[in-house]
């Protein structure tokens, strides 16, 4: 066994509504659509301000692809709840997810920034 198979699979979800900002995302509604396990992640540029990352993901899932894009997009986004600007603290959204192939791999872009 390699470590990738030690790797927990998480549930995978795909938000329905949109009714709170991404730093309350957790009370919109949100339907399981399967599981997924990061395999990789690497970082690709980083500095004071952001930063960039590949990751690479197993995902498990019969939904559609769109639906699966989505939800890992969600996966790697992050915002921050502070009431104003300029807080620095970092967020990030995933800038791009694509299928290798018809495997069940994706691949995500990253970004990251502070919030200046």
């Amino acid at each position: 066994m390699n470590h990738i198979d030690k790797q927990p699979r998480a549930q995978l979800t795909v938000r329905k509504t949109f009714k709170y900002n991404d730093a309350y995302s957790q009370l919109d509604e949100w339907e399981e659509i399967g599981t997924v396990r990061q395999l990789n992640i690497r970082t690709i540029s980083k500095d004071e301000e952001s930063a960039k990352a590949h990751a690479l993901v197993s995902v498990q899932s019969k939904a559609s692809a769109e639906d699966i894009k989505s939800a890992l997009r969600d996966m790697f986004r992050r915002a921050c709840r502070c009431e104003h600007d300029c807080c620095g603290h970092f967020q990030s959204y995933a800038s791009r997810v694509r299928r290798a192939g018809k495997s069940s791999l994706y691949f995500v872009t990253i970004y990251s920034n502070r919030n200046i």
